[in-house]
């Protein structure tokens, strides 16, 4: 007869294996585990170095990014030209670079700009 530590041992070293096998199966770079939003979904971008106002409503436009910021403020900043396959996000940074413009704070589906 097993005594009941002996079968508490037994029963985690049973389990156990199993417990780990079912944590090393997730994936941590699926989509599930890594969820991208709006703001991350790749376009090709060809826009000329012109207005804050009008390249973040180009780059907002076709992806549902929500870019916001205080256009009384910023309307008028001249942006970097921005070319090439890039989310959104990556092509506000790219167009904002060099500019008195900041992202000071961002998720999945929108970006403050100030």
């Amino acid at each position: 007869m097993l005594k009941p530590m002996r079968v508490q041992t037994l029963i985690t070293a049973l389990i156990f294996p199993f417990a780990l096998t079912a944590c090393a199966t997730q994936n941590v770079h699926s989509p599930l585990a890594t969820a991208q939003g709006k703001c991350d979904q790749k376009l090709n971008y060809s826009i000329p170095s012109t207005r804050f106002d009008e390249a973040a409503q180009q780059i907002a436009h076709a992806t549902g990014c929500f870019i916001e910021s205080d256009l009384s403020k910023t309307a008028v900043i001249h942006t970097q030209p921005v070319q090439g396959q890039l989310s959104p996000r990556e092509a506000i940074q790219d167009a904002i670079k060099g500019t008195s413009l900041k992202i000071i704070q961002q998720d999945k589906n929108r970006i403050v700009i100030e």
